[in-house]
């Protein structure tokens, strides 16, 4: 473990959203995030993945050393695989719980695929502090006295690089919450707009110009993606609700039995209602009866 209570490894993903590794001086009471978020510590691009789906801490149990645990905050879940494990087989975390990993231990995100994700992120955990304790335990006893007698320099420039590493990404983060605090900043909005709106913050002046305008662009590609998902979704539902309104006017409007029936009915009905299969010849004969009668009355007269 590094002077001070903190200790250093690097990550390194590979599969779905790999990206470059990145190297981490972890100190007790502080996390390195990983997720989809751009404020993420380790950000990876997956659709699966959550804006902060796992973190790494330090965690202290008795009077022993702090040891390096991973905590799953997602809702698909991560796996740990250990090494020497065969095949892809892993174990899922239990959510909310820090489980210890060590130098070559594996995390998984997401563990739990669903139909539009193409695959998981396998990110590698190589500790440096183990690695070196390693090769100090099997050194030469002359090696470990002439590393006792040097003036401590080397230990010294490493706190100072772990130092400005620190206060880089403390400036990295607060520069990517002024953008999520800043409502005028969207996915359209450019470098040159960002500048003048936010150029007299103290948080904008942190971090130099490179940090900037690469967080900057990351942050807002990733609002652009976020919003076209949010149209894609809103015109399928409204495509499904215009579906169902069509099919429940249609349901409204289709009278009851088949065309054949209804035609059926009404010639029912209409014998029903006494006409004789002769039609209108039945008719004019009963009317011929009556006028013979009247015509025979008038010529009794």
């Amino acid at each position: 473990m590094a002077p001070g209570g903190a200790i250093t490894f690097t990550l390194s993903s590979t599969g779905v959203g790999a990206r470059e590794a990145a190297k981490f001086t972890l100190k007790e009471g502080s996390v390195i995030r990983i997720g989809r978020s751009p404020v993420a510590d380790f950000q990876i691009e997956h659709r699966g993945i959550s804006q902060y789906h796992a973190e790494l801490r330090l965690v202290a149990k008795g009077k022993g050393r702090a040891r390096l645990c991973v905590r799953d905050l997602s809702s698909n879940g991560t796996g740990l695989k250990k090494p020497g494990t065969e095949g892809d087989s892993s174990e899922t975390l239990k959510k909310d719980v820090d489980e210890p990993v060590e130098d070559g231990f594996q995390v998984l995100v997401p563990m739990r695929l669903k139909e539009n994700h193409t695959g998981r992120s396998w990110i590698s955990i190589s500790i440096e502090d183990d690695k070196k304790a390693g090769s100090e335990d099997s050194g030469s006893p002359a090696k470990k006295a002439k590393g006792s007698d040097s003036d401590g320099s080397g230990a010294e420039k490493d706190d100072d690089d772990s130092e400005k590493e620190g206060d880089t990404e403390a400036a990295r983060k607060q520069f990517v919450e002024l953008l999520l605090k800043t409502r005028e900043i969207n996915g359209s909005t450019s470098y040159e707009e960002a500048s003048e709106l936010l150029s007299k913050e103290s948080a904008w002046k942190a971090c130099d110009d490179t940090t900037r305008k690469e967080c900057f662009h990351i942050f807002v590609d990733h609002l652009g993606d976020t919003s076209g998902k949010k149209k894609d979704k809103k015109k399928k539902d409204k495509g499904k609700k215009k579906d169902k309104g069509k099919e429940k006017a249609k349901g409204k409007k289709r009278p009851s039995g088949s065309p054949e029936r209804r035609n059926g009915g009404r010639k029912k009905r209409r014998s029903e209602s006494g006409a004789s299969p002769a039609g209108s010849d039945d008719g004019s004969n009963n009317r011929r009866p009556r006028t013979r009668r009247r015509r025979g009355r008038s010529g009794s007269d």
